[in-house]
């Protein structure tokens, strides 16, 4: 391609023809002042060729002759522009109509096609790819901080989801602490799902035995069966934790361990039988319907509670004894809150009390104080000026004495002797004195009788003319023995309330 005239001045016309013409090279147009033009042409000046423009220095356009729409440009900053002659990156592409695609393509066989963004090694800045309309260009972002080695998404121009170094993912958070760390707005869902019967599912693999398998369930089963569903779909059973300790535990027969169920709110009528192991204890605040429950306290004795009345409101358990309340028994240690009746004493922790020296003896001393007299309850020292100041100085009061004794009602029977509260009378044995014995008559051993001797049938004694005056015994028998005057009798322990 021979060329003629080879210097070509500014604002001079390009002599016709610079280059020879040859396939497909047509004329070449001028080139002067600030603007110049290389145009490539048909042969005979047919259009169908390019032009290159150069304006005022600034950047290089290379357009179809046919088509004043710019097709590349390149600026004097390097930017480059596809569709477009003001391009604000290094490459700007613009489309007017239809589709703008970018298409990376590997064709040879087992290669890659990778678009990389990098950035600096030493202080890296972000690898980022804007997404959004034009004056919004950055509202969705796609990047990667290689600072932190973290992927991060962007919608309306604010970070949604992050993906740390460890492989957590955070929604709503960009430190996730674990592998799904969701922290939504106030008052909104963190998860949502919605569908026939959509459940949230974990499985534990539960290496060397068999998976246990946790479900969360909405199940809907079209309009038939209407419920929530949340436990084990294992074999295994469901606990329920507050502070990282079990409250309660359902096995896989659905009998409830280890339950202490506070402020339930029952309503219905509730049927059926339902049984809590462990030590249950029930504090109910509210209640409708025609249900009533029993709060038992700490022993399990209804005695040491309440329960609820079909009206809501809470009733006291009446408590069957009370201070002073006797009952027999064959136990041989006293119940909780009683005291055996073992002819011992009692009074407070400083009293030195033989059966009970504690302060919960003070109901029982004052009661025994004021409604027996000292002779059959003796206090220790003597009885002061009440039973609360004879309490507090440490003093003991006697029992009632009920070894080997049968009891009876204090009080004056009809025709009876009037007996006084904790009297004591009686004895097991009894020798009878002359005067306790019954009337009654002994036969006299009869001698020989004297010269003329008669018999008094009065006196049984014999008299008569020529006899003096004699006297005599009845035969001797008895032992002088005590007996017995015990009635059949069992003997049991007597235990009286404190």
């Amino acid at each position: 391609m021979p060329i003629q005239n080879p210097v070509i001045g500014a604002n001079t016309a390009i002599p016709s023809p610079i280059f020879t013409s040859i396939a497909h090279f047509g004329s070449v147009g001028a080139i002067g002042g600030t603007t110049g033009i290389l145009s490539f042409g048909g042969i005979g000046g047919q259009i169908d060729g390019f032009v290159i423009t150069n304006t005022d220095g600034n950047f290089l356009v290379l357009k179809a002759v046919s088509d004043s729409t710019a097709k590349l440009c390149l600026t004097h900053t390097g930017n480059v522009g596809i569709g477009t002659t003001s391009p604000s990156s290094r490459l700007h592409t613009v489309t007017a109509s239809g589709e703008n695609k970018l298409i990376i393509e590997a064709s040879a066989t087992s290669q890659t096609a990778t678009l990389s963004l990098q950035t600096n090694n030493t202080i890296p800045g972000q690898c980022i790819v804007y997404m959004g309309r034009t004056g919004a260009s950055t509202n969705g972002q796609v990047g990667y901080d290689p600072g932190t080695d973290a992927l991060y998404l962007f919608t309306n121009n604010a970070e949604r989801v992050r993906i740390n170094s460890s492989g957590n993912v955070g929604i709503g958070t960009a430190s996730p602490s674990a592998k799904l760390d969701i922290r939504p707005a106030s008052n909104s869902a963190a998860v949502y799902g919605y569908g026939d019967r959509v459940y949230l599912q974990a499985v534990d693999p539960n290496t060397g035995g068999s998976p246990v398998d946790v479900r969360l369930w909405a199940y809907g089963q079209g309009n038939v069966v209407n419920e929530a569903y949340v436990g084990t779909w294992s074999n295994h059973p469901l606990s329920l934790v507050t502070n990282g300790n079990v409250r309660m535990r359902i096995d896989t027969s659905g009998n409830i361990t280890g339950a202490t169920i506070s402020s339930p709110v029952l309503s219905g009528t509730t049927t059926g039988t339902y049984t809590l192991g462990g030590t249950p204890s029930l504090a109910a605040t509210a209640l409708t319907g025609t249900i009533e429950v029993a709060r038992l306290g700490s022993s399990g004795s209804a005695s040491s509670g309440t329960f609820l009345r079909g009206d809501n409101s809470w009733q006291a358990v009446p408590d069957p004894f009370t201070t002073g309340d006797v009952k027999m028994t064959i136990k041989t240690v006293a119940d909780s809150g009683w005291v055996l009746m073992n002819d011992g004493t009692i009074g407070n922790a400083s009293s030195g009390g033989t059966t009970r020296a504690n302060a919960d003896t003070s109901a029982l001393f004052q009661l025994l104080w004021n409604n027996t007299s000292n002779a059959d309850c003796a206090v220790s020292g003597g009885r002061g000026g009440s039973a609360a100041s004879d309490f507090a100085a440490n003093k003991t009061i006697s029992l009632p004495k009920a070894l080997g004794r049968a009891l009876a009602c204090y009080g004056s029977g009809s025709g009876l002797t009037n007996r006084a509260m904790a009297k004591i009378i009686g004895e097991e044995s009894h020798t009878q004195t002359v005067g306790e014995m019954a009337a009654h008559q002994h036969t006299m051993p009869r001698t020989s009788p004297c010269t003329g001797a008669s018999q008094s049938n009065a006196s049984g004694f014999l008299h008569g003319s020529g006899c003096g005056s004699s006297t005599g015994n009845t035969d001797s028998s008895g032992s002088n023995t005590p007996h017995n005057v015990m009635q059949p009798t069992v003997f049991l322990n007597i235990m009286i309330k404190l």
